[in-house]
């Protein structure tokens, strides 16, 4: 199976352009999408990085972290209006295969920000750090 991820970004990015003027809607979708993304064993392949990045999302939402890049936002979004859309390359609900496009789309995305999400990595050590002392 092979996911084209320039034409899904082309078709949602106008939505996710438009969802990050609405934070409140934005942080309800982020949420529900790590609930999706912590219940389906399919993207425990991507392990700990597709939490990783939803999470980035909300801290930046929060006004907890302030360094992400406008292009990994509206990647992550993308990531997330896909992961909710149920009716996709593989409809979500044909079960064993449906999340397998989600997880190729996460891939993607995990892919094109990997250094983005390592320093996201390195700002969660220091705040835990700071808490303790």
């Amino acid at each position: 199976m092979k996911v084209n991820f320039k034409k899904i970004y082309k078709h949602l990015s106008p939505k996710a352009k438009h969802l990050m003027g609405k934070k409140g809607r934005l942080l309800r979708l982020a949420n529900e999408s790590m609930k999706t993304l912590s219940r389906e064993g399919a993207f425990l392949a991507l392990g700990h990085k597709a939490i990783l990045m939803v999470n980035l999302l909300i801290d930046w939402l929060k006004g907890n972290y302030k360094g992400v890049k406008k292009k990994n936002l509206l990647l992550i979004i993308v990531g997330i209006l896909y992961l909710l859309n149920p009716i996709d390359i593989i409809p979500d609900f044909i079960l064993g295969l449906g999340y397998l496009d989600d997880v190729a789309v996460f891939f993607s995305i995990l892919h094109r920000m990997q250094d983005e999400l390592d320093q996201y990595e390195d700002w969660l050590q220091g705040a835990k750090k700071s808490e303790k002392a």
